[in-house]
């Protein structure tokens, strides 16, 4: 990249005590629910489809616990926060793979698949390259891809059903919101104890719990009558 953005206002003051706090405990969550996920898979392709998912929670809310709670270095923070917005991709290309492999068929499956990996993984080079993006070049991406399923709305409904589709647009949407809050500093609560980005952390983790709700509720007993 030619040019770096200056760093984010927020960047430049104290961190506010709770940062990271949510997204640490949801992390240690995260590995309880991947072991049951893999234990219920009735399936080696369903076990692998549901480890893949849960490689992509576990290391977004992991990495994001690793860099908001621990006290680095100039060097290691930076690269750091740089591996906990890449992580982002990781987990919306890992939320499709269920989906994609288990609830779909056909070519649209195979499709989708490798246009979200492929996103996924031009997201996380750019991010690991472009050290401080402009926030619409951070935004815009997730939410491009993200987005991206709803080419497949007919084929999920017509195997996992409305009200799956409605929690995977729902969870979609709070994701959504939770962009905007980022990029806009806004809602900013509690400046010193629970700010914006703590607000953001919420909307990912409402969003991550519709999107799992999917995948244990509707996507995994789908996956064991096909």
């Amino acid at each position: 990249m030619e040019r770096d953005a200056p760093a984010r206002a927020s960047a430049l003051r104290p961190p506010p005590l709770l940062r990271g706090r949510l997204h640490q405990y949801c992390f240690y969550g995260s590995i309880v629910i991947a072991l049951s996920l893999v234990a219920l898979a009735p399936s080696a392709r369903s076990r692998a489809a549901v480890a893949v998912y849960s490689l992509g929670l576990a290391g977004c809310l992991g990495t994001s616990s690793l860099y908001h709670r621990g006290r680095w270095s100039r060097e290691v923070k930076e690269w750091l926060s740089r591996m906990d917005r890449s992580m982002i991709f990781l987990l919306v290309a890992g939320t499709f793979t269920p989906i994609c492999l288990l609830a779909m068929r056909g070519w649209v499956s195979l499709a989708l698949l490798l246009a979200v990996w492929g996103g996924a993984a031009a997201g996380i080079g750019m991010t690991l390259l472009w050290r401080h993006p402009p926030t619409a070049a951070e935004v815009i991406p997730y939410l491009t891809l993200g987005w991206l399923g709803l080419i497949a709305a007919p084929q999920v409904i017509h195997s996992l059903g409305w009200t799956a589709f409605g929690l995977l647009v729902g969870g979609g949407a709070l994701y959504s919101i939770g962009a905007v809050v980022y990029a806009l500093e806004r809602p900013d609560p509690w400046p010193r104890v629970f700010g914006f980005h703590e607000v953001f952390h919420c909307f990912v983790v409402a969003a991550a719990g519709l999107h799992l709700a999917v995948i244990g509720l509707f996507v995994l007993p789908h996956s064991s009558l096909a």
